[in-house]
């Protein structure tokens, strides 16, 4: 029906208009009209409507460099749902953005932000699942194959499970903060961590390691998983440490040698991932 074609096209125009603005303060609008559009975008998909190819839809990357011009509604679910997915990693980043500093210049962000950032993460992740789960599966290969490669299943997948692993990295640090958190805690949320991470850096590489290949963002995971894993075998250490057994203390060492170890890697990754472009 035109009615809805007319409001289709009205609330997309709005979204790029809205889009334009790099003023941080319009995320909340933009998310507001891409819940709008989405519906009235989900009502083409219905088969019985006939209409899931009956209208055109293009995007472009930021950088003006890549177009896509694509006639399938699902492929404009995928963008809409992926935006909404980057808008809210954005939300939870800020919320990790300290609002002043000690008279050291340590970052200061209130328990109550990196609660509100921890569930903002969780539902970007949930987005980005719900991508790869139910969207892409109805995309045709020669649609996936014009898509993004930021689109593309391994790097959405590999976004999920980053932001399971930075959501759990918080939660590690609230349970070093608790003194009633035990080290059996500290190291299962650790080791936690390290699985997303593991799991996030196979997906986004294909399980092959090949830094030149892998970009920015694989070289972030990367940082992330020595870290984590620098954790874990911290924390694995010191409670060998703790034990009876006549190796134990042996085995504890061998375990925070490797965590120093790890950590001066995470170190290096660090450092890569801030001096590669962009």
């Amino acid at each position: 029906p035109m009615d809805v074609l007319d409001r289709l096209v009205a609330l997309r125009n709005r979204i790029i208009l809205l889009s334009e603005d790099t003023d941080v303060s319009a995320i909340s609008e933009i998310k507001q009209g891409l819940e709008e559009y989405l519906p009235v975008l989900l009502g083409l998909t219905i088969k019985e409507c006939g209409a899931i190819e009956a209208v055109q839809f293009k995007w472009r990357t930021i950088d003006g460099k890549q177009e896509i011009c694509v006639s399938n509604s699902w492929f404009e679910v995928l963008s809409v749902v992926y935006m909404l997915a980057v808008l809210t990693l954005v939300e939870a980043n800020m919320m990790l953005v300290p609002k002043h500093y000690t008279n050291s210049s340590d970052r200061i962000v209130p328990t109550d932000c990196q609660r509100d950032a921890i569930d903002l993460l969780l539902k970007a992740s949930g987005y980005f699942d719900f991508c790869v789960k139910s969207i892409l599966p109805k995309l045709s290969s020669e649609i996936k194959d014009k898509l993004h490669k930021d689109m593309q299943e391994g790097a959405l997948e590999a976004l999920s499970l980053q932001a399971l692993g930075q959501g759990t990295e918080l939660q590690l640090g609230f349970a070093i903060e608790n003194q009633k958190a035990t080290l059996s805690v500290k190291r299962r949320l650790a080791c936690e961590e390290l699985t997303y991470f593991t799991q996030a850096y196979y997906a986004l590489s294909g399980g092959t390691i090949n830094d030149s290949d892998a970009g920015k963002h694989a070289l972030f995971i990367k940082y992330k998983f020595l870290q984590a894993k620098a954790a874990a075998y911290f924390y694995h250490g010191i409670i060998l440490d703790k034990g009876n057994d006549p190796l134990s203390h042996t085995h504890a060492v061998c375990s925070l040698v490797a965590a120093e170890e790890l950590l001066s890697e995470s170190k290096k990754a660090c450092l890569s991932f801030c001096l590669a472009a962009p």
